[in-house]
């Protein structure tokens, strides 16, 4: 699940309880302890777009959170990094520098690099010296208080899908280079079966994008993301995937009834990018527990 910080002007943050979509253009450290955010020095004068996630229940040793995946859409070639005192080493941490842009299985699909409750991340991004470009980090978390997101494991879906239908989304993202945009799934098509279960997946796209999602009620309301690459062998069954690598709970569900208030989110390290996306979704023969 996915969240952006709120990022004020003048460079302080706090994470807020509802849904916000802020971004700056410096690269930032973060602090899942204190909610600051503070910015450091651009690397090689690039400038920077980066979305942080919300952190795990510092209360409750029982939550955990891993970072699932790092991807980045980059105008020229340059590389992503996360670094924390507490992963491998605090002077590289991890580096992705990938050929492909956007890039999309920055960690392996089948593993993740465990995150802490009050460590501190700092996310860089280094590019050209006039261009925008973007990370986003795809974060996985075992349990987070408040949120009930309908997310299910391959075992559930596998012996029960009944058809494949891809829902077709016109989208265009934000003209805030890096923000996030949000468009309604039955906004070019409108042909799900009433109170039916579906369950996501994967994604394509005809253009590429920073990165894909989806965010609705069965959600909880935050994004449910991953990269926004052309290749449909990587994203195609991307949730999917990640769930059956790694036998976690990855697939997001959503039921017809919610149609209207769930949105295929993009975002771009361009301005007002016009796309079409494809949520590959299996209609499933029986509903799911909520």
């Amino acid at each position: 699940m996915s969240e952006y910080v709120k990022i004020h002007r003048d460079g302080t943050a706090v994470v807020p309880d509802g849904d916000v979509n802020r971004h700056v253009s410096v690269t930032l450290q973060f602090d899942p302890d204190s909610g600051d955010v503070r910015a450091v020095p651009d690397i090689n004068g690039a400038r920077v777009r980066a979305g942080l996630e919300p952190h795990p229940d510092r209360d409750d040793p029982s939550t955990t959170a891993a970072d699932d995946d790092e991807t980045g859409e980059y105008t020229t070639a340059g590389f992503a990094q996360v670094q924390s005192p507490l992963f491998h080493d605090n002077v590289q941490g991890i580096r992705i520098t990938p050929g492909e842009s956007p890039s999309v299985y920055g960690i392996p699909g089948l593993a993740a690099e465990q995150l802490h409750p009050q460590d501190t991340l700092a996310v860089t991004i280094a590019g050209g010296a006039a261009e925008t470009d973007i990370v986003v980090l795809h974060n996985f978390y075992t349990d987070l208080p408040g949120a009930a997101a309908r997310l299910h494991s391959w075992g559930d879906v596998s012996g029960n899908i009944a058809h494949i239908k891809p829902i077709r989304v016109a989208v265009t993202t934000s003209a805030t280079i890096g923000a996030w945009q949000d468009t309604v799934i039955t906004t070019t098509e409108n042909l799900l079966k009433a109170n039916t279960d579906y369950a996501v997946l994967g994604y394509s796209t005809n253009t590429a994008l920073g990165a894909i999602g989806i965010k609705g009620p069965d959600t909880s309301n935050l994004r449910a993301t991953g990269p926004g690459a052309t290749s449909e062998f990587a994203t195609s069954n991307y949730f999917a995937y990640l769930s059956q690598s790694r036998g976690l709970p990855f697939i997001p569900v959503f039921n017809a009834a919610n149609a209207n208030a769930t949105f295929v989110s993009s975002c771009a390290a361009t301005a007002s990018v016009a796309a079409v996306v494809e949520l590959i979704v299996a209609q499933l023969s029986s509903n799911l527990p909520t």
